[in-house]
């Protein structure tokens, strides 16, 4: 292994093990001959390269041959020579702005000055992962699959509400305590049943995608808030800037039901696209603990001047709401490369005309200051958030209303959808099969927002083209079988503003349109607008 990955350029170190016992008690002599062994071949095959012998060092001791440490046992001091972290996760949702505060990561007894600490290199982090519904009938049964969790299930806290074949498949719960100590908090809430009570589990898996999506990019935005920032004094310890972050998975090695950005079948999932918002290489982001803006240049190459621009529309009618004209342009310096960080010290307010019980989307867009001078240059990077009011717990039932497959009107809107094929470029690398390339434009035709547009790409006959799938309330419905995977697009999960034109890029793998006599086509749905497809023409 070590000769046929040391030269990739994604190598950063070699670790000896996953969450291996300390050197104490029987199985220390053990250890110390593998990891001497271990250090001789990395010194010998792959000279000058970090090695640490576990990514964490207290995490399955416990009480285990004779060994009394542990994450929560009293005399634990972290040993950074044999692990990268003493802990893992956490693995469960928590409230979005929580991922933004320092030591969000975890906290380490590492003795002197950084007793209870935050953990700087977190090894294995990771949250829950709702398949799409076309995944979910792959392998449950229909009535199994039919029987989704209740408000508030949580199998792993004896509460009822689970079937046990989800439970089987590792169902972890999206019901978080609230921390936040706002007026109006429940103590206990569902993310997935802040949204209005799902109707049925095509309605569950969609709110799922929604929950993955703002839950993976606040706890990638979070990480790269503090990333190499200077050593903060929290209340539990000196908060040193993160140094790197592992997810813990970005795929299911089989069909479960938590910690995965893309399923077995190769499906991706609303986690997978929150991931992607927030590793562009030039970032614009809102901490959602402080409501402040930050500026982040992950490219290999300093950025030019920049300027960011903040707008909040009602949701779901995206009528534009006002905000404070220093949010109209908000100039950048220019920052250096790899993981520079400007803080913006911009409080961005709950609008004045915003309903106290409504929904906000803030859109933030980022512009390089020289070409776009007059507001009309296509931005750099785009980033929303929606939000109910910051002074009581996030509620998003509002949109209940306006969902389309439980036969919600109120603020329904359509989206015109059309495919041109992009005429084929350089040859791929070796190794990387021949691709196509598409060209998507999506188009809100009406008066009020789209929310949640999700693409998805099927194999289709001419006929079922047509129909596509019709069910009988008029929904569209890819089924497992007919879509095409993997399917690769720029962005998904897409919330249009009226009038509002957005093109996604697609690449296929040119074997996989090649096979059968199946016509193909790009699907889109979404919280409040009837389904579509376009046929994808020949490339």
């Amino acid at each position: 292994m070590m000769r046929m990955l040391r030269n990739h350029p994604s190598l950063l170190f070699w670790c000896g093990g996953n969450e291996l016992l300390p050197k104490k008690g029987g199985a220390g002599w053990q250890m110390d001959l593998i990891d001497h062994k271990l250090r001789n071949l990395v010194s010998e095959l792959d000279p000058g390269r970090f090695y640490v012998p576990s990514s964490m060092g207290t995490y399955t001791c416990k009480e285990r041959n004779g060994c009394k440490w542990g994450p929560y046992a009293p005399d634990v001091k972290h040993n950074n020579t044999f692990s990268l972290a003493p802990s893992d996760g956490p693995y469960n949702i928590l409230d979005e702005q929580q991922y933004y505060m320092p030591g969000a990561g975890g906290t380490v007894d590492a003795g002197g000055d950084n007793t209870g600490g935050g953990i700087v290199f977190q090894p294995e982090t990771g949250n829950m992962a709702t398949p799409t519904y076309a995944s979910l009938q792959r392998f449950l049964s229909p009535k199994v699959v039919h029987d989704f969790p209740k408000h508030g299930a949580d199998p792993e806290g004896h509460v009822n509400g689970t079937h046990p074949v989800w439970a089987y498949h590792k169902y972890i719960t999206t019901t978080e305590k609230d921390k936040t100590k706002k007026p109006g908090t429940p103590g206990k809430y569902d993310h997935i049943y802040l949204y209005g009570p799902p109707a049925d589990t095509p309605s569950y898996c969609k709110r799922g995608q929604l929950v993955q999506y703002v839950q993976y990019k606040a706890l990638f935005e979070g990480y790269m808030e503090h990333m190499f920032a200077e050593p903060t004094r929290t209340a539990t310890g000196i908060q040193y800037g993160y140094s790197a972050v592992i997810v813990w998975k970005s795929q299911s090695p089989w069909p479960a039901l938590r910690g995965a950005l893309y399923d077995s079948y190769l499906a991706t999932t609303g986690g997978f696209w929150g991931v992607r918002a927030a590793l562009q290489p030039l970032h614009v982001q809102l901490n959602l603990h402080t409501m402040s803006l930050t500026v982040i240049n992950m490219g290999a190459a300093a950025s030019s001047a920049l300027v960011v621009r903040v707008r909040a529309y009602a949701v779901p009618s995206g009528q534009e709401l006002a905000l404070p004209e220093r949010l109209a342009s908000v100039a950048v310096a220019p920052l250096d490369a790899v993981a520079r960080r400007q803080l913006l010290l911009h409080h961005v307010p709950w609008p004045e005309t915003a309903s106290a019980d409504g929904m906000v989307l803030y859109r933030l867009e980022l512009f390089d200051a020289a070409v776009d001078s007059e507001g009309t240059a296509a931005p750099l990077d785009s980033n929303s958030y929606w939000r109910s009011h910051p002074d009581a717990h996030q509620d998003y039932s509002v949109l209940a209303a306006s969902e389309h497959s439980a036969g919600g009107s109120e603020h329904a809107t359509t989206v015109a959808l059309t495919a041109t094929p992009v005429p084929g470029g350089e040859a791929p690398p070796l190794g990387r099969e021949l691709e196509v390339e598409y060209a998507l434009t999506l188009t809100n035709l009406g008066k009020s927002m789209a929310v949640g547009c999700f693409l998805e790409v099927s194999n289709m006959t001419a006929t079922a083209a047509a129909a596509a799938y019709q069910k009988n309330d008029g929904e569209q419905s890819v089924p497992a079988e007919a879509r095409l995977l993997p399917a690769w697009f720029d962005k998904n999960i897409l919330s249009l503003l009226p009038g509002e034109k957005v093109t996604v890029q697609l690449r296929l793998s040119q074997a996989a349109m090649q096979v059968g006599s199946h016509m193909h086509g790009v699907t889109l749905s979404g919280w409040n607008i009837k389904s579509t497809s376009a046929m994808l023409p020949p490339n």
